[in-house]
């Protein structure tokens, strides 16, 4: 079989267009940077509008507003201005320390998790924001002598409403330090961290494609004419519709080998195309292949917005952290394989596998490929395996997740015959280095698998 030709190389275009659609997702900067935006407006904007009502003012405001002289004004405002940007590089400082702490004491990956908190960004939004304004509704005070003709006309000029919202901005910005210390002391602790990346992989199942039944997937051999990738690193987002519409124009089945999730190289296939019956395809139009690949984005680092295994892998990597000899903290390791169980058993009740996407006429077009059951279990139990060989405790939570996962589906006997070999797995692994108490224990924790087809099993507490 002849090697596809290599990929055009990446356009300035299609890094800049996958630079900021990322960046406006999960970054510090872009919600700031509005409220920056925002502020530069109103500070120009409210001082020509006190200009204009400043005789106009009803009795009752004029009692609320502020009241003083332009060297009042100037004062209070420079003080806001002061006083916030010195809170600012606080909030800023503490903000950085809480990134060092995540990165080091749980995982790199749940840096995204901070950076888009919308509290933190919405507190250095605040704080910029009102720093910005009271410099821009600054440089319009002024006395008699020096105030400028296209602002007051020649005469002494005090903007009371600009200068009264700075006032505003400045108590809501203590408010907002308070609750800003609040959250940061909850957010550093590993509990609120495990629960807020299982919410954000729960919210990406709801929005992606449910699995197709095995039975209806197309058995497809890989011939098909391939599309690659456009560049190196991890695939993002499948523009699902736009290329559902092109199969549908084109008559074709295509098989995205490269889902959500995947590391891709440049040049690589990412997909291929099929007639419309699964017949390979063996040459495509060029101008078809560069459109079906710009529907498959690719960054530098993985995202969960179409991909709820990237949360799966976020809290094993807080499992697995938490069980190296460094840290030594198995009671953050069972909260974390919790999460993950909960975590399986969403995927498993929307199905694990592949995705089927169909067009107009309700044929399939477009087959997203898909980590299946085996996958999962691998990395949840395999890999934590590895790490927690010696440990019965470790152990005994792995059994209570396939426990946990055969209780989700107990009549799928595909499933439990799995979910044994799973269970015997962890107990050749663990067994033989334990002691006679910790087999006892862990023979029972195993036994419980087999009562969930009797419906008989019970969750109950454990130290």
């Amino acid at each position: 079989m002849c090697r596809p030709p290599p990929a055009p190389p990446a356009s300035t275009l299609d890094r800049v267009s996958a630079a900021l659609h990322d960046a406006i997702r999960s970054r510090l900067w872009p919600v700031p940077l509005s409220a920056v935006v925002l502020a530069v407006v109103l500070g120009v904007a409210l001082p020509l509008l006190d200009a204009a009502i400043d005789q106009q003012l009803p009795g009752w405001m004029t009692g609320v507003v502020f009241g003083g002289g332009s060297s009042a004004a100037r004062d209070v405002l420079g003080a806001v201005a002061g006083a916030v940007m010195t809170v600012t590089s606080l909030t800023f400082s503490l903000t950085v320390v809480t990134l060092q702490l995540a990165s080091n004491q749980f995982s790199p990956r749940l840096l995204r998790t901070f950076t888009g908190d919308g509290v933190v960004q919405a507190t250095l939004a605040l704080f910029l924001g009102t720093f910005t304004y009271s410099l821009i509704v600054l440089r319009t005070v002024r006395d008699r002598s020096d105030a400028p003709d296209w602002v007051t006309g020649g005469e002494q000029f005090v903007p009371r409403v600009a200068v009264t919202l700075s006032v505003i901005l400045a108590v809501g910005c203590v408010v907002a330090l308070i609750g800003f210390l609040a959250h940061l002391t909850k957010q550093i602790r590993v509990e609120p961290v495990l629960q807020a990346v299982h919410e954000e992989g729960s919210a990406t199942l709801t929005r992606v494609a449910p699995a197709a039944d095995a039975d209806l997937v197309p058995v497809l051999d890989g011939t098909g004419s391939p599309v690659p990738s456009r560049l190196t690193g991890f695939v993002t987002v499948v523009d699902e519709r736009r290329l559902l519409r092109l199969a549908d124009e084109h008559d074709l089945l295509v098989d995205v080998t490269a889902s959500p999730g995947a590391a891709v190289l440049q040049g690589a296939p990412a997909a291929r195309l099929y007639h419309r019956d699964g017949r390979p395809l063996t040459a495509a139009d060029p101008g078809l292949v560069e459109a079906v690949a710009r529907t498959i984005r690719v960054g530098a680092e993985r995202v969960g917005s179409q991909d709820p295994t990237f949360a799966l892998r976020q809290i094993l990597d807080v499992v697995l952290r938490a069980l190296s000899p460094g840290t030594n903290d198995p009671t953050t390791a069972i909260h974390g394989i919790g999460h993950v169980s909960a975590l399986l058993c969403e995927l498993l009740r929307s199905g694990p596998g592949d995705a089927l996407l169909h067009g107009d006429d309700d044929v399939t077009r477009v087959v997203l490929r898909r980590p299946d059951l085996t996958a999962l279990l691998d990395a949840a139990v395999g890999h934590v395996l590895r790490y927690a060989s010696a440990d019965p405790a470790i152990a005994r939570e792995l059994l209570v997740l396939l426990t946990r996962l055969a209780w989700t589906r107990p009549d799928d006997e595909e499933l439990l015959e799995q979910l044994r070999g799973r269970r015997q797995q962890v107990l050749d692994t663990v067994l033989p280095t334990s002691t006679e108490q910790d087999r006892r224990v862990l023979e029972a924790s195993a036994g419980e698998l087999d009562r969930v087809r009797d419906g008989r099993w019970d969750q109950r507490a454990r130290v």
